[in-house]
């Protein structure tokens, strides 16, 4: 006597029609097979498949679950605005590094020149 629950989606695949026991078939529902006709592939379907048709892991992952394991757009979108005008190499941003005397001096002229616009 077998212990748990007996496996319902034994097969045949609607698409290749292969009834392997040891393969792994998803069966249809309504989200599914919708997206399956959204996919880029669906073109390459050779049947109609409808609700409760049962695919093989292969042709499930191929024309239903196409997107996983895809890089999103919006990481690809960050990379492309990024301004590159000041680092034409595109890599990280250098530090500059000032003396206490150089930084002092800096920080002096821009009062002076503030304190020369406001008169």
């Amino acid at each position: 006597m077998t212990r748990g629950k007996k496996k319902e989606n034994i097969g045949p695949c609607k698409i290749c029609g292969c009834e392997n026991t040891t393969e792994i078939y998803r069966k249809l529902n309504t989200n599914t097979s919708a997206e399956a006709y959204k996919g880029p592939e669906a073109h390459l379907l050779p049947v109609t498949i409808k609700i409760n048709d049962q695919l093989c892991q292969q042709h499930y992952n191929q024309f239903v679950v196409y997107t996983r394991n895809k890089t999103k757009s919006s990481s690809n979108k960050r990379k492309e605005s990024r301004d590159l005008a000041y680092h034409k190499s595109g890599g990280s941003q250098k530090r500059v590094c000032l003396s206490q005397n150089t930084y002092e001096q800096l920080i002096n002229k821009e009062v002076t020149i503030k304190q020369l616009q406001q008169q």
